[in-house]
């Protein structure tokens, strides 16, 4: 290896290569191809036609374009930002530990959702093609009982409308 100068060297006498383009390249690949989040697919046992129809009239979500995206526990304070064809929510969700639940939000699924924790420097995408075909998103922060995941958070898409306690 013949060192040019502090920045580059020639790898075999083949090819000059600049360190600080090599490091750019690999901090590059983790950010953009570590996860901090598992996906799953879900059945949940259902509820009441009543109470799954209360839910997306209330929610204004019963055309198929609308999905809901369900947060449930493990959030305490934590600052998000939601955004998918406009911002939908900006500030702290705090999950209440007696229903498991902190916020529901109606999402149009023919466009993606980015999800920016601010307090946790994380993001999740959901994109369109997973949203467009299932009606309910769960997210949930994997604390508490949840800590030993190899995740920050559990996103779950299902096709069914779950109890809270």
């Amino acid at each position: 290896m013949k060192l040019f100068n502090k920045n580059t060297f020639i790898l075999k006498g083949l090819v000059k290569v600049n360190i600080k383009k090599i490091i750019l390249l690999v901090v590059t690949f983790l950010l953009f191809n570590c996860k901090s989040y598992d996906e799953t697919i879900k059945k949940y046992r259902p509820l009441p036609e009543h109470a799954v129809s209360e839910a997306l009239e209330k929610y204004d979500a019963k055309n198929e374009h609308y999905s809901l995206l369900i947060f449930t526990s493990g959030f305490s304070d934590d600052d998000l930002k939601i955004t998918n064809d406009s911002i939908l929510f900006n500030g702290l969700l705090k999950s209440d530990k007696s229903m498991g639940l902190s916020k529901i939000i109606r999402i149009n699924n023919s466009h993606n959702v980015n999800i920016i924790d601010k307090t946790n420097n994380k993001s999740i995408r959901l994109t369109r093609s997973n949203l467009v075909k299932y009606k309910y998103c769960y997210i949930r922060k994997n604390v508490g009982i949840y800590k030993n995941k190899s995740k920050f958070y559990t996103v779950i898409y299902s096709n069914s409308l779950r109890g809270f306690r």
